[in-house]
């Protein structure tokens, strides 16, 4: 979730905001002409500084803010969805239940996104997951970006003895339509179970 600088568009995107940075440079330069003396020298001082300060501001609100606007999309400088928000629904796991059948139950998850970053919290009926790293990358089959992650996932007092904490991954994909993520996880180690995901955005 990194700007590739191998493309094209994308070095003209950070070329734009340097550009925006000089022209920034050139308007404090002209207000700092009609202020007293003793004050254009303290901002003399800190030219050297100007240009770089503004750049990184202008990528902090990127980051954080102005990423989520659809022309982003649209020149393909993001192609990833923006998924924050809490999601609902269920999922089911080849893990057997008292009468020998597959598992399902309810789940909850809370995405917080910015430009570079992606958390996922996993809530379930026993337990509780937190993603320890996440990217985005194209599904062929799917033909559109998926969300790639790894969790940790520890139970709740209520869970069954076999329960501990383990690690595991998933892969989700989200529908724009819909506001739906479905998917899969699988659960590492000795437990290897896997399953299905399906939650719909509920704020």
């Amino acid at each position: 979730m990194k700007i590739d600088f191998s493309k094209e568009r994308n070095f003209w995107f950070i070329l734009g905001l340097l550009g925006i940075s000089y022209l920034f440079f050139l308007l404090i330069q002209w207000i700092e002409h009609h202020l007293p003396e003793s004050i254009q020298g303290v901002i003399k001082m800190f030219h050297f500084f100007t240009i770089p300060l503004i750049f990184y501001i202008q990528l902090k609100i990127f980051e954080n803010y102005l990423w989520k606007w659809k022309i982003w999309k649209f020149i393909k400088i993001v192609d990833f969805p923006d998924l924050n928000g809490i999601y609902k629904g269920k999922f089911n796991s080849s893990f057997k239940d008292v009468n020998g059948k597959n598992f399902e139950g309810e789940m909850t998850l809370k995405i917080k996104q910015s430009f570079s970053k992606i958390t996922i919290n996993g809530i379930f009926n026993s337990s509780e997951s937190i993603s320890t790293k996440a990217f985005f990358a194209f599904d062929d089959l799917k033909q559109k970006n998926c969300l790639y992650y790894f969790f940790k996932n520890k139970p709740n007092k209520n869970a069954v003895e076999t329960m501990h904490i383990h690690e595991g991954s998933a892969i989700l994909c989200y529908n724009e339509t819909t506001k739906q993520l479905e998917g899969e996880y699988y659960s590492g180690r000795d437990r290897n179970n896997f399953g299905d995901i399906e939650v719909t955005k509920v704020e």
